[in-house]
């Protein structure tokens, strides 16, 4: 049994390390995704024109995020 233990202890402490670097890698590439995403629709609404006005450009960023 304490042979099991130890093994499981080592997987566990193998997974955390692998989650942190992919979450911190996940983190990294959402914030740029975010940024490009508010710049097209910046960019959409100016070269519109008339649609900001009817659909308000935060909250459509923000439906996006969500």
């Amino acid at each position: 049994m304490s042979v099991h233990e130890k093994f499981h202890v080592v997987i566990l402490k193998k997974k955390r390390k692998k989650k942190k670097k992919k979450k911190k890698k996940k983190k990294k590439k959402k914030k740029k995704k975010k940024k490009k995403k508010k710049k097209t629709s910046l960019t959409h609404a100016v070269g519109k024109g008339n649609e900001p006005s009817s659909k308000p450009s935060p909250s459509y960023a923000d439906s996006w995020v969500r």
